[in-house]
């Protein structure tokens, strides 16, 4: 607090932590975790627990509240999940241990006896050492509730969802052998014998995702395609349609789609590079003198 003869005074959200300050530029702000709702304070009010504050030189009580799962101790700026074999309430102080018997859901609002399909259990990382549910890890599955994670059978993989076990990759992918990254999103590690589900190249398809297969020369395809379409300017450009057959040339059609025609008379074929995303071209032979 201030004293007689000192006319000014650090603001609520402020304090000075020391005597003989000459002007207000010497309070400090309450840090992320604390407040101060009245002015000449030397310290900082901490939040209680339950609640958290990520502001700087607050006035006003700590108002953001730990969501259920979760929990905060006094004067700390964020909460913290609960760990595995607890639960909370939303605005704890504390997780509760589950009782004898039970173990804690993934979110960590409550305890059951059971964990429902596509999770098992699993040993947290904390000093009690509690079970609690968790997520069928790659390429195993869990289809009734209660049980623990099972292997899928060699050459199926776990669904998204881990409750079951599929003989197929999504279309527009394939499976690769063990080891070989996915180039695609759908699939990566969840399989088991074959490898991954790969992602098929441009000018290549997979309908029902067992394997890719190349698109008739002429026709396109993007990363990915579950079917081949036709061969337009912008995937041409992008190199998405499949290289003409020998002695064929990509010639575009009143409509602009592109396919392959025969070289003209006179001339011969072959590519640059077997790779090129530019397509086979058709130039004319030259008379030798």
């Amino acid at each position: 607090a201030g004293s007689a003869g000192c006319s000014g005074q650090c603001q609520p959200g402020w304090y000075g932590p020391s005597s003989g300050a000459t002007s207000a530029q010497e309070c400090l702000a309450c840090q992320p975790g604390s407040y101060m709702p009245l002015a000449a304070a030397s310290a900082c009010y901490v939040c209680a627990g339950g609640s958290f504050s990520t502001a700087t030189g607050l006035a006003a009580a700590c108002g953001d509240v730990c969501a259920p799962g979760m929990y905060s101790d006094v004067g700390m700026s964020t909460c913290l999940s609960c760990p595995a074999g607890t639960f909370s309430g939303g605005g704890a102080s504390a997780c509760q241990s589950c009782a004898a018997g039970t173990f804690s859901s993934i979110s960590r609002t409550s305890c059951g006896q059971t964990c429902p399909v596509g999770q098992g259990l699993s040993t947290g990382p904390d000093a009690s050492d509690q079970p609690a549910c968790a997520v069928c890890g790659a390429g195993t599955f869990s289809a009734v509730p209660g049980t623990n994670c099972s292997a899928c059978p060699s050459g199926t993989f776990a669904s998204p969802s881990r409750d079951s076990c599929l003989a197929t990759c999504n279309p527009g992918f394939e499976p690769s052998a063990a080891g070989a990254a996915a180039t695609g999103g759908q699939g990566a590690g969840l399989c088991v014998g074959c490898g991954f589900c790969k992602e098929c190249p441009a000018t290549w398809y997979s309908a029902g995702g067992l394997a890719c297969m190349p698109c008739p020369a002429g026709r396109a395809s993007a990363a990915g395609a579950s079917a081949c379409s036709d061969c337009t300017p912008a995937a041409k450009q992008a190199g998405q349609c499949a290289l003409c057959d020998p002695g064929q040339i990509l010639v575009a059609d009143a409509s602009g789609r592109f396919g392959c025609s025969p070289c003209a008379a006179g001339a011969a074929h072959y590519r640059l590079n077997p790779f090129t995303t530019l397509g086979p071209i058709c130039p004319r032979f030259r008379a030798r003198h």
